[in-house]
C-alpha cells in the first residue's frame, strides 16, 4: 500500500486535500501554485512520507530570495520534518 502522488503542473494551491493519505510515501508537486510553505502543516500526520518535491512553486522561490534557510531547514525547524526535499528555483 505504498502511495506515490505525481501532481505536477496541476495549479494546486493547497495541500489540505492530501492530509488523509496515510500511506503516502512520495509527493511530487513541482510547478504548482503553492504560495506559502506553511501548507506543509497539512502533511504533519503523514508519517510514511519520505520524499517531497516542491520545485518551482512560488513559496520555494520566495523563500530562496528572502532568507538563508533552505526549504529542508524550514521544514525541520518549523515542523520537525526530516524529509528528502527536492527544490530549485
Amino acid at each position: 500500500n505504498n502511495l506515490i502522488f505525481y501532481f505536477q503542473c496541476q495549479r494546486i494551491t493547497t495541500l489540505a486535500d492530501i492530509q488523509n493519505s496515510k500511506n503516502l510515501q512520495e509527493l511530487y508537486i513541482r510547478k504548482n501554485k503553492i504560495s506559502d510553505l506553511n501548507e506543509v502543516c497539512w502533511l504533519r500526520d503523514l508519517t510514511k512520507l519520505k520524499n517531497l518535491w516542491l520545485e518551482e512553486n512560488l513559496a520555494v522561490i520566495k523563500l530562496s530570495q528572502t532568507c538563508k534557510y533552505t526549504v529542508t531547514d524550514f521544514l525541520l525547524v518549523n515542523y520537525h520534518y526530516n524529509l528528502e526535499v527536492k527544490v530549485s528555483t
